[in-house]
C-alpha cells in the first residue's frame, strides 16, 4: 500500500517512562485502569481532528445506513444487537474458530468447552427474530439531516457565559469522573482476578488510544466515532448472495479514519457515504493491553509494562475482514496502546477472496443449523471446504499484517499518573 511505511522496531530499546512515582515494580491492591489516560469517554477527545456522533434524536433512519450514526453502548445499539443479527463479537463463535482443531491452525489454545460454549452462543443469538429500528421515509433527505446533524455534533459555543457554564460543568464531571474511577478499581478488587483488570483496561484506555491517532495523525486525517455498520444488498450480490441466505450483519469498529479530507465538512460526507467518496476510509480496531499483572504477593498487582502488541493475533483477522465487509473500506488499522511503552499501529489490506470464503460459512451456518432450528454440533463446518481454507488463510492475513508506525511513549495532557488508587 502506498500509504503504508514500514518501520524497524527500534521502539523496543525505549526507556519506560511516565510512571511518575511508580517503579516498573510498584504494587497495590486497586489498579488504576485509567493510568495513563486523559479522554475517558470518545466526546471527550480534545481535538478539532475528532468527529463525535450527533445526538440521537437529531438522527433519521430512513434505511439501514443510519444505524452508523448509532453511537456504540446506546439502547438503540443495544437493541440492534439483541437477536437475530451477526456482529463481529458472535463472528469468531459461529466459524468454530475456538475448537480445539481450529484454534491450533491459528495458533491459540483453548478447550472443547470454550469452543462449544461461543458455538453455541453465536446460534442461539441468530435464531431470534432481529431487531428492526428502520423509520421509513426519503433516504436521500434522511442522509442530508444526518449530514446536518453530525457538522453540528460536538460543536462549542465562545460566548462568556457559555465558557462559564462549560467550566462548572467540567468541574462537577471531574467530580463524577474520579467517583466512577474509584468504582471501578473497588469493583476489580472484589473480583481479584487479572482477566476482569485486562478487559476493564480495554474498554477504559480506548478512548485515549484514538486520542494519540489524532495527535499523531491529525495533520492528514480526521477520526470518527462510528455506530453499526451494515453491508448493503448490492455489496452482498457482488459475493454471490441474496436476501435471505444470510442473517443481518452488522459491525462496530472503535472508529472510522478519513484519510485526504480537506476539511471537518468533507470527513462527515464521506462518512454518509463510505462506498462514493474519493477519501480514502480506514476502519480502527483499538486492541491495548494492560501494564498489570498479578504479584507474588496475596491479593496484589503490580505494573510491569510488556508493551504494545508487536503483531496482529489470528483471531483479530476475522474481526478486521468483517469490519472491511460492512464498511466498505478498503483497509484497516488494528491500534495497540500500552501504559509507558508508546503505539503500535498495524495496517490490513481488505481480501475479498478471504470475505467471500467468511460469508459461504455464514451462508451454510445460517441455512444449515439457525433457519430450521437444528443445534450445531461441536465440529460445524468442518466439512465445509471454505472452512478449511479460511484457517489457513486467516494465519497468513496474520502474519502479513504490516507495521504502519510506532508511536513513541509521551503522556497525554491530563492523563491520570496514578497507576493505583487509594480504595
Amino acid at each position: 500500500s502506498s500509504f503504508t511505511r514500514i518501520l524497524h522496531p527500534q521502539h523496543q530499546e525505549e526507556h519506560c517512562h511516565g510512571l511518575l512515582g511508580f517503579g516498573m515494580n510498584a504494587s497495590g491492591q486497586n489498579p488504576n485502569v485509567f493510568f495513563q489516560a486523559a479522554a475517558v469517554r470518545l466526546c471527550d477527545i480534545p481535538s478539532d481532528r475528532f468527529i463525535a456522533l450527533p445526538r440521537r434524536e437529531a438522527v433519521r433512519l430512513a434505511d439501514a445506513s443510519g444505524y452508523k450514526y448509532i453511537a456504540e453502548g446506546s439502547p438503540d445499539w443495544r437493541a440492534l444487537h439483541r437477536s437475530g443479527r451477526l456482529t463481529s463479537s458472535r463472528l469468531g463463535g459461529l466459524l468454530n474458530l475456538w475448537a480445539p482443531p481450529n484454534s491450533k491452525v491459528l495458533g491459540f489454545k483453548s478447550t472443547p468447552n470454550q469452543g462449544l460454549e461461543r458455538l453455541l452462543d453465536a446460534y442461539t443469538q441468530l435464531t431470534g427474530p432481529p431487531v428492526n429500528l428502520i423509520e421509513g421515509g426519503d433516504v436521500a433527505e434522511a442522509r442530508r439531516q444526518n449530514v446536518r446533524a453530525h457538522l453540528d455534533a460536538g460543536g462549542v459555543s465562545t460566548t462568556g457565559s457559555d465558557v462559564d457554564a462549560e467550566r462548572a460543568g467540567a468541574a462537577q464531571t471531574q467530580g463524577l469522573v474520579e467517583e466512577m474511577k474509584v468504582g471501578k478499581a473497588r469493583l476489580l478488587q472484589g473480583q481479584g482476578s487479572l482477566m476482569h483488570v485486562r478487559l476493564a483496561w480495554g474498554s477504559a484506555q480506548e478512548a485515549s488510544t484514538i486520542q494519540t491517532l489524532c495527535e499523531r495523525f491529525g495533520d492528514s486525517r480526521f477520526f470518527m466515532e462510528v455506530g453499526m455498520m451494515e453491508p448493503d444488498a448490492d455489496t452482498l450480490k457482488r459475493y454471490g448472495f441474496e436476501a435471505g441466505g444470510l442473517p443481518p450483519l452488522g459491525s462496530t469498529p472503535d472508529c472510522i479514519c478519513v484519510a485526504s479530507a480537506a476539511s471537518r465538512e468533507q470527513a462527515v460526507e464521506a462518512f454518509a457515504d463510505m462506498s462514493a467518496t474519493e477519501s480514502r476510509i480506514q476502519v480502527v480496531e483499538v486492541k491495548n493491553t494492560t501494564p498489570f499483572r498479578l504479584s507474588r504477593r496475596k491479593k496484589m498487582f503490580e505494573i510491569s509494562d510488556s508493551g504494545p502488541r508487536q503483531r496482529v493475533d489470528a483471531v483479530w483477522v476475522v474481526q478486521l475482514q468483517f469490519h472491511l465487509l460492512c464498511s466498505g473500506a478498503d483497509s484497516a488499522w488494528l491500534v495497540s496502546r500500552s501504559a509507558t511503552k508508546g503505539t503500535n499501529v498495524f495496517e490490513m489490506e481488505r481480501d475479498d477472496e478471504y470475505i467471500q470464503m467468511l460469508l459461504t460459512c455464514v451462508n451454510v451456518f445460517y441455512e444449515r443449523y439457525c433457519v430450521p432450528g437444528k443445534r450445531p454440533p461441536k465440529n460445524a463446518l468442518s466439512d465445509v471446504k471454505e472452512h478449511r481454507q479460511l484457517l489457513l488463510k486467516t494465519r497468513q492475513l496474520a502474519l502479513r499484517a504490516a507495521l504502519f508506525d510506532h508511536v513513541p511513549h509521551q503522556p497525554l495532557e491530563g492523563a491520570d499518573l496514578r497507576g493505583f488508587l487509594p480504595v
